[in-house]
């Protein structure tokens, strides 16, 4: 029987779906669409527009057009602008302007970590000054837990599809495994962002992971079992089960650098995304004694000669 995880406490709200909320905040790259982890992006709602203009403010605005069109409607009389076109280009401004905010803090924080990161670089990057960002995100470590917060949401759509499944075990640890390595393509900044966060000992979003990852992975690992039904899998721990597909397919987004100098290609190309796939579901499916998904028949790995 697979072990049950023994640590961490229960939060029945971090294993329902997210859903789309006046609120909360669209990934910075993804539309508002469904993800290959299930997890949804969405139209943050309820901040105001930009500060009202003052003397000056185009000045200290650095020129920035987004940010000055972006004051000027907001600084427009409401009655004028209760009308619709209007009212969904002044959104459209907002909403564009937010995501650039959070794509730059995604990279920076990436490459630099919390500690090596600034408001002002990031200002930059995202094209704003610093003080139209401040005025969306306070201080810097507001604006890094809300990038994690997006990272998070999409990784944890991979763990709420699994736990929901009523597939075959084969095909649902299959697509597990395809979703964690799609995010590692798809999303390879943010889970770099993660992982400094893990590397530095989760100082500054540890009481978040805690409560949204232990009963996400307490419901994916009671989802095995009854995937697995009574089987002899006393040899397998579930919890390191997942840690070690958690830390294949993160692998290749965090260590991609690594691999790109070994396989003298850079960016990592389709294939080596899909034999990471192939390779690590044939060793989990083969570890459970499993048949693969595509044929029925159990995954067998060559052995070596013998003598060797």
């Amino acid at each position: 029987m697979v072990h049950e995880i023994a640590t961490g406490g229960t939060r029945d709200a971090a294993r329902s779906p997210p859903r789309l909320t006046w609120g909360a905040r669209r990934r910075p790259h993804d539309p508002i669409v469904q993800t290959q982890c299930g997890a949804l992006g969405s139209v943050r709602q309820d901040a105001p527009m930009m500060h009202e203009p003052k003397p000056g403010d185009r000045a200290t605005a650095g020129g920035d057009p987004d940010s000055i069109r972006a004051r000027e409607l907001t600084s427009k009389d409401s009655a004028s602008v209760a009308a619709g076109p209007f009212v969904g280009r002044r959104a459209q401004l907002r909403d564009d302007l937010e995501r650039r905010i959070l794509a730059a803090a995604e990279e920076t924080f990436a490459m630099n970590g919390f500690g090596g990161s600034s408001v002002a670089v990031i200002a930059a990057a995202a094209g704003i000054s610093k003080q139209n960002l401040l005025y969306y995100y306070p201080n810097k470590i507001d604006l890094y837990r809300t990038v994690l917060d997006d990272v998070l949401e999409d990784w944890l759509g991979c763990m709420i599809d699994f736990a929901a499944t009523s597939s075959r075990p084969e095909e649902a640890i299959s697509r597990y495994i395809e979703a964690k390595l799609e995010f590692s393509r798809r999303r390879p900044q943010g889970s770099r962002v993660f992982a400094l966060e893990i590397i530095g000992g989760a100082r500054n979003y540890g009481n978040e992971l805690k409560s949204k990852i232990v009963p996400a992975l307490r419901a994916d690992i009671a989802t095995l079992e009854r995937l697995l039904g009574s089987r002899d899998d006393d040899r397998i721990n579930a919890e390191h089960l997942f840690f070690i597909i958690w830390a294949s397919t993160q692998s290749y987004a965090d260590f991609s650098a690594q691999m790109e100098l070994i396989l003298d290609r850079k960016p990592l190309a389709a294939q080596d995304f899909e034999a990471a796939r192939s390779t690590l579901t044939r060793l989990v499916l083969n570890s459970l004694g499993l048949p693969s998904p595509m044929t029925g028949a159990r995954v067998e790995t060559r052995s070596a000669p013998e003598g060797d």
